[in-house]
């Protein structure tokens, strides 16, 4: 074989790794486009008054530009509908263990849980209308965890009289960032 036959085939290898590494440039170029912008939520419409028993998908949306508050409202489900703590534990006397067990009493029917009660708080609310007005992250293109969060249900009251229920911001997979419960953590109840 000639020295130009051997030269060729150590250019091939070079032609191809060159030919590869422009691939790999540029899937990684079209790899690292931007994400999507996160949505922005419509305004949430202002209601007459705080409505602990609205449903939790209704209302909520971004503080409207001309929305004062001057006050903040908290509707807890969570710990309005905590279960009472169950009785001690009785042990049974060893003397009855034979006898047969009472016919069941009728169960009475569960009563239906009343509303949460609006609660008033007091604190920083430049810190939580900061917190609010955290942008949503884009849209997360990879798997996200399949949970669920109970956060506060908060409203917003201006001078008027008038709620909102701001929404809260949430990360690439749409869960809320720990930003608005930190802030409601430094409230205290006005009750």
């Amino acid at each position: 074989m000639s020295a130009i036959g051997a030269t060729r085939r150590r250019r091939m290898p070079r032609h191809w790794a060159a030919a590869l590494i422009a691939a790999g440039a540029l899937a990684v170029t079209a790899c690292a486009s931007p994400p999507p912008a996160a949505p922005v939520p419509p305004p949430s419409d202002p209601a007459s008054a705080v409505d602990c028993s609205a449903e939790w998908d209704v209302g909520w949306g971004a503080i409207p530009a001309d929305f004062e508050p001057v006050a903040v409202y908290v509707c807890d489900p969570v710990l309005e509908l905590a279960p009472s703590v169950d009785p001690p534990l009785v042990l049974a006397d060893p003397e009855i263990i034979d006898e047969p067990p009472p016919p069941p009493a009728e169960p009475d029917p569960a009563p239906a849980p009343a509303p949460a009660t609006p609660r008033l708080l007091e604190g920083d609310l430049p810190a939580l209308l900061a917190a609010f007005a955290v942008p949503n992250d884009p849209k997360w293109p990879g798997p996200c965890s399949a949970i669920g969060v109970v956060v506060p249900d908060v409203w917003l009251v201006d001078a008027d009289g008038w709620a909102i229920r701001p929404a809260y911001p949430v990360d690439g997979c749409g869960l809320p960032k720990p930003g608005v419960t930190d802030a409601l953590a430094e409230f205290t109840p006005a009750d």
